[in-house]
């Protein structure tokens, strides 16, 4: 497991406090990114790892061989991503491309670990469709450089990303091409294979099965000694207990998770583990604890510019986020949030006022149509029918409205295929003046 990497922090905390440096270069580069490295898959949380990421992000600076200098930009950038920093990733992101830009001699191992660092830190900044962006182009690169060490990690990240865009037909894709991968070839990938199994049985409704896989997961991560990841699929095993009668355990394992990111630093961690918090509070009925948990991880959304989360469980999330509405609790982000996220959240809840409806119709002592908190302006003769219509289908109950009704109360001296024709017509254009897809079904 990775917990052998833990005697070599030791041994380079103690060079480092000899003062002893490196006459080589070239070493004392390959060294750096070893220290990163053992930063991002085990020892985030240590005292001196800060020290070595600015040495890094000096000697970044200072390089000239291209290749050099991306392979250790990008393990900066797996640095910000695991420690939720959006904004410097990004930053890095633009640098490594630009050295790619650049340069025609990069090799293309560092190229496909570009492409899959990029595409994670755009799926934790909730960018889905620049994500998926970014699989699609690395995905190809892979076919063509014959370069597949990463394929799976690279589906997985498109598979959550299009989760969370709601694209079914997406989603199915990235399966049929990981299932076309073949089995886990080591321990790395057994972790990603047990952690897509969950997420398919949760798909499927699957409770059990996805706790099995979930618990299995765990072990497996504990085992590896990659306590990031661990901590990631405590946050998972958790948020699906709270789904069954073991609420308590589930609690106790969120909680876990956020001291976890806390220790290692980790914002993004700690808010997603804080927003499943504030749901395991919930089932205390600890009103004010609930609303203090909320409070801080949406403040910490807000302040670092997070629209994800690990393991984006829909109604967990659509229940807290309703509860910050109607408790008045960062009400701006909240609403961003939910717009943002809208495909994964799915129907929203009744009768909430302030959630960020797309399209709102009020009829009582007045009858206008707001899009995306805009009110929308009819104007003109050829804007009245679809006004008409409009009111006629929230006239008639709004739902399973019989064509005929409207027919006969909008057109009742037109003949049948013509009435018809005419309701196609400007049930058309009412959807064009609307604009907002799936509205009028």
């Amino acid at each position: 497991g990775l917990d052998r990497l833990d005697r070599w922090v030791g041994k380079m905390a103690s060079i480092q406090a000899q003062g002893i440096e490196f006459d080589d270069d070239s070493l004392a580069i390959d060294v750096t990114h070893a220290m990163l490295s053992v930063a991002c898959f085990r020892r985030n949380d240590h005292p001196e790892i800060p020290d070595w990421e600015e040495n890094a992000k000096t000697t970044f600076l200072q390089i000239e061989d291209p290749n050099t200098k991306l392979k250790l930009g990008i393990r900066l950038l797996m640095i910000a991503s695991i420690r939720g920093d959006i904004f410097g990733a990004r930053d890095l992101v633009a640098d490594c491309a630009a050295i790619i830009r650049q340069n025609h001699n990069i090799s293309p191992l560092n190229r496909i670990r570009f492409y899959f660092n990029k595409s994670m830190n755009e799926w934790l900044a909730g960018d889905l469709n620049a994500c998926v962006q970014t699989v699609t182009k690395a995905l190809k690169f892979s076919d063509t450089s014959g370069i597949r060490i990463l394929d799976k990690f690279i589906v997985w990240t498109g598979i959550f990303a299009s989760f969370g865009m709601g694209d079914s037909v997406l989603l199915r894709r990235y399966y049929k091409k990981l299932e076309g991968m073949g089995p886990p070839r080591n321990e790395n990938e057994k972790v990603i294979a047990a952690f897509i199994d969950v997420h398919r049985a949760m798909l499927r409704g699957e409770t059990a099965v996805a706790l099995s896989a979930a618990e299995q997961c765990l072990s497996m991560t504990r085992a590896s000694g990659f306590i990031w990841l661990e901590t990631i699929v405590k946050i998972c095993l958790g948020q699906l207990l709270l789904q069954t009668c073991e609420a308590t355990r589930g609690g106790q394992l969120l909680h876990e998770a956020l001291a976890a990111g806390r220790i290692m630093r980790s914002k993004h961690i700690e808010f997603s583990a804080s927003i499943y918090c504030a749901a395991y509070e919930v089932t205390t009925q600890n009103e004010t604890s609930v609303d203090n948990m909320l409070r801080r991880a949406l403040q910490l959304g807000k302040a670092q510019g997070y629209y994800n989360l690990h393991w984006a469980y829909p109604e967990a999330i659509k229940d807290v986020l309703t509860r910050a509405l109607t408790t008045d609790i960062e009400v701006d982000y909240v609403q961003s949030f939910i717009r943002r996220r809208a495909p994964l959240l799915g129907t929203p809840p009744p009768a909430v006022e302030n959630w960020p409806w797309p399209l709102r119709i009020y009829t009582l002592g007045r009858f206008e149509v707001v899009i995306h908190d805009h009110p929308l302006r009819f104007s003109g003769r050829a804007q009245q029918k679809p006004l008409e219509l409009l009111k006629a289908l929230v006239a008639l109950g709004g739902r399973e409205v019989n064509v005929a009704k409207i027919c006969d109360a909008l057109w009742p001296d037109a003949e049948g295929d013509l009435q018809h024709q005419t309701f196609s017509t400007t049930l058309h254009r009412l959807r064009k003046l609307i604009g907002i897809k799936g509205a009028l079904v």
